[in-house]
């Protein structure tokens, strides 16, 4: 019997410059899925709902505990890396 467990990703609010890991996240055994709603250029808002997250992992494992522990690992090595959105103050305040 197998377990399954699932984990949401969040990034910085700005605009995706690049996405990092994905693939190599994706390879990781127990990976059933890694979904991303988001690529460069995509604006990613500040994280107010469950509809401001920008992904889901899931994973299965010979127990929860080797579910949950590949999911942390996908959101690890899973990296957004966001900017300042266009017509932001450039020095980043407020965040």
């Amino acid at each position: 019997m197998q377990a399954a467990a699932t984990r949401f990703l969040t990034a910085e609010p700005g605009v995706v410059s690049r996405i990092e890991g994905a693939e190599e996240a994706r390879a990781l055994e127990g990976v059933v899925d890694l979904d991303l709603s988001v690529r460069a250029g995509s604006e990613v808002a500040a994280l107010r709902s469950s509809w401001d997250r920008i992904g889901q992992v899931i994973a299965v494992g010979a127990d929860a505990d080797g579910a949950l522990a590949t999911c942390d690992e996908v959101c690890a090595r899973t990296v957004v890396v966001t900017g300042d959105a266009p017509g932001d103050d450039a020095s980043g305040a407020g965040r």
